[in-house]
């Protein structure tokens, strides 16, 4: 007769961690469909005033998972007067440079330059 298998019970902590975690997960998805949106703006085609920050914003969120195994990012914006720009095409140049330069890092780690 094969040996009785003890059924693990989930511990009440365990619980609460699972469920944090999972409204964690949501809470990212979320964030990544707004950006997305922010990010996208393909309904867009006409020069307008636009906050770099969230263009910058939104896509580091975006390539969040490209650039976290490879660089520590610091944001450090200072003044930063709004630009009248075709915003989606500019945070496409962002995306564009964020993931060339991740893929150029060879190991992870943070560049510290004064």
């Amino acid at each position: 007769m094969p040996p009785r298998r003890r059924m693990l019970q989930p511990s009440a902590n365990d619980v609460r961690v699972l469920i944090a975690e999972s409204q964690e997960g949501v809470r990212r998805v979320c964030l990544i469909i707004n950006n997305l949106r922010d990010f996208s703006r393909v309904e867009e085609a006409e020069w307008r005033s636009a906050d770099l920050r969230a263009g910058l914003d939104s896509t580091l969120n975006i390539v969040h998972n490209e650039i976290k195994f490879r660089a520590e990012v610091r944001k450090e914006y200072g003044d930063i007067p709004q630009v009248e720009c075709l915003s989606s095409q500019l945070n496409q140049v962002f995306m564009n440079i964020l993931v060339n330069a991740a893929r150029a890092i060879e190991k992870a780690g943070c560049d510290h330059h004064p």
